[in-house]
Order: structure tokens, then C-alpha cells, then sequence
């Protein structure tokens, strides 16, 4: 029996850490809205910060060169590719 009680503990911690989790990500939503800043770079708290890395956000900087290497109307269709 030591080992269910043991089981359900570990099961109700898990629980517990994923609703805390879930109430952390929210809370850092609605500072990330408030701030609008999405797309400045640095978040607004530590809940933000968590909830970027959470939800798999890296935020680039519009001017990078990457983003615009090459404008769509300089690149040929796709039907014109070569094998």
C-alpha cells in the first residue's frame, strides 16, 4: 500500500506543478497584451519570460537581412525550378 499513496503523491504533485504552470503562462499572456511587447524584444516580467520560453516564441528583429534576402517577385515560380 506505501507504494499506491507514494504514486498518488507523485500524481497530485504533477498535477499541482501543471495547473501552477498553466496559471503562470496565463498571467504572462495578459502582461505580454497589456504591453504590447511582442515584437520589442524584452519581455515585461518574469511570467512573460516564463510563457515565451513555454510556448516556444523567439521574437526576431523585423530589419534582420534574413527576413528580407529576397523579395517574392525577384524569386521564379516553382513550376519553373530545375530537378
Amino acid at each position: 500500500m506505501p507504494a499506491i499513496e507514494a504514486l498518488m503523491l507523485i500524481a497530485v504533485a504533477a498535477f499541482l506543478g501543471l495547473v501552477a504552470l498553466i496559471v503562470i503562462v496565463v498571467v504572462g499572456i495578459h502582461h505580454e497584451e497589456d504591453e504590447e511587447s511582442l515584437l520589442r524584444g524584452k519581455a515585461p516580467g518574469m511570467a512573460a519570460t516564463l510563457t515565451r520560453r513555454v510556448v516556444g516564441l523567439y521574437v526576431r528583429k523585423i530589419e534582420s537581412p534574413a527576413l528580407h534576402s529576397r523579395r517574392p517577385e525577384d524569386q521564379i515560380p516553382w513550376y519553373e525550378h530545375s530537378i
